[in-house]
């Protein structure tokens, strides 16, 4: 799965408070940023979400903990569904 999420990159927006949203769960990028389009990438190596401005200069490297084998199994990688 993490070498799979590597090959992609997204485009998030960045809110008002300075925030994007991965699998439902708020990052926070920095209000500097605010309204800003942004590319998020997935660095299998490290297991942190990369995130860069349109021009591929890096704003952000956080940790993807919720990347993980257990919550890929259980389907709780996404807090939007509950698992049945």
């Amino acid at each position: 799965v993490a070498a799979n999420l590597a090959g992609y990159a997204v485009r998030r927006r960045v809110d008002a408070s300075g925030a994007i949203s991965l699998y439902n769960r708020r990052h926070s990028i920095g209000i500097i940023h605010k309204r800003k389009t942004v590319h998020v990438m997935f660095d299998s190596e490290a297991h942190e979400w990369i995130v860069a401005d349109e021009d591929g200069r890096q704003l952000s490297r956080q940790l993807a903990t919720r990347i993980s084998r257990e919550d890929i199994m259980n389907l709780t990688v996404s807090l939007r569904g509950k698992h049945i």
